[in-house]
């Protein structure tokens, strides 16, 4: 949707309002490399075989642009907790804007209608 709404890449519009404003040094769009920017954890499969003695794959270098944006971005915990605070200081977005993303269809229902509380244990 960003390519038709803006005319520039997820990636290219994503750098310029988000990772350059907030300095996410360890965010990147790869694109279709499959190699992680180091250092890195290393993931391990068994490639969905459910057996128990099935062989572990290093699967940690994977294209994963099949998925759009969400396969095209890697980032850090620390970048991912700075754009979480930016997002809840309104770093980002205007008041109303942020307002409608942390409610559900724009406004806050009634306790009636939602969800019951969860139990408290202790």
């Amino acid at each position: 949707m960003t390519p038709q709404a803006t005319g520039r890449s997820h990636a290219q519009e994503t750098t310029r309002r988000i990772i350059r404003p907030l300095k996410l040094c360890g965010t990147s769009f790869p694109g279709t490399a499959p190699e992680m920017p180091k250092p890195h954890p290393v993931g391990y499969s068994r490639l969905h075989q459910e057996t128990p003695d099935s062989e572990i794959h290093d699967a940690t270098e994977q294209n994963m642009t099949w998925l759009g944006a969400a396969g095209d971005v890697i980032s850090t915990g620390g970048d991912l907790n700075r754009l979480q605070r930016a997002l809840v200081k309104g770093d980002l977005l205007p008041r109303g804007r942020r307002r409608r993303c942390s409610t559900r269809y724009g406004k806050v229902p009634p306790r009636t209608e939602r969800a019951p509380a969860a139990p408290r244990l202790g």
